[in-house]
């Protein structure tokens, strides 16, 4: 798995994953408060061709943490990274500290009305489509980020876009959730798609050390429409 890599070599690590329809630079903004740490950011979608699967894809970041010998490591997921970040946790517990999701998908999936999904999964090389996706979902995006994120998405394969929108909808299960032990935070927002009510049942009541935390005001990227609140929230965490 391709990845790059900033911030303090000699730094507590942290692993940073992004979601759907993105790469590692929507991480970008929140970075620059985090530079104490030594910072690995994974591309998900880069060279990636075949199947998709959230278990395939836990597993390819498992290696890529076992090969950078990542250690006591900061977990942050982003979306469908967050549905990642918490299989990692639960698969490999004793190389993470701290698991913080940012309006994660829910593990078992987000159903979604049909036409939407359609609308989601034929996405893939279309800007105009991506643009309705982050306009309905976003609240406090700068155009100059809108643009950037659309720059981002419409770079990925549409294949790509396709098979990793049904794995993050249809979800996986994992049994060793409950043996995971991490403190999680789930940072929830006005996500219109994601709003705290839903991740309070359907994620942080089913994990053993699990709380929410709230940034009003923005939508489904926080670390773009707000870093500053998820920076704070990032050094509470892991305190």
């Amino acid at each position: 798995m391709h990845y790059r890599e900033t911030g303090n070599v000699t730094g507590r690590p942290v692993l940073l994953i992004h979601g759907w329809m993105a790469g590692s630079t929507v991480w970008d903004a929140l970075l620059p408060s985090l530079d104490g740490h030594r910072l690995v950011l994974p591309e998900l979608w880069q060279q990636r061709n075949g199947p998709i699967s959230l278990g395939d894809l836990a597993t390819d970041l498992l290696e890529l943490v076992e090969r950078l010998d990542l250690r006591d490591c900061h977990l942050v997921g982003h979306s469908m990274g967050g549905q990642l970040a918490l299989l990692l946790a639960a698969t490999a517990p004793q190389r993470f500290a701290s698991l913080v999701m940012l309006n994660p998908v829910p593990l078992e999936g987000l159903p979604l009305p049909a036409e939407v999904a359609e609308q989601f999964r034929k996405a893939g090389g279309r800007r105009d489509a991506f643009a309705g996706i982050l306009d309905a979902c976003c609240l406090a995006l700068a155009p100059e980020d809108r643009d950037r994120l659309l720059d981002e998405a419409i770079r990925i394969d549409p294949e790509v876009i396709a098979a990793s929108f049904d794995a993050w909808q249809q979800g996986t299960h994992c049994d060793s959730l409950q043996q995971a032990g991490l403190p999680v935070t789930v940072v929830a927002t006005d996500d219109p798609f994601l709003p705290p009510v839903l991740l309070e049942a359907a994620v942080v009541q089913r994990l053993p050390k699990a709380r929410l935390a709230t940034i009003p005001g923005c939508g489904h990227y926080p670390q773009i429409e707000a870093p500053q609140a998820v920076a704070k929230l990032l050094a509470e965490s892991w305190q």
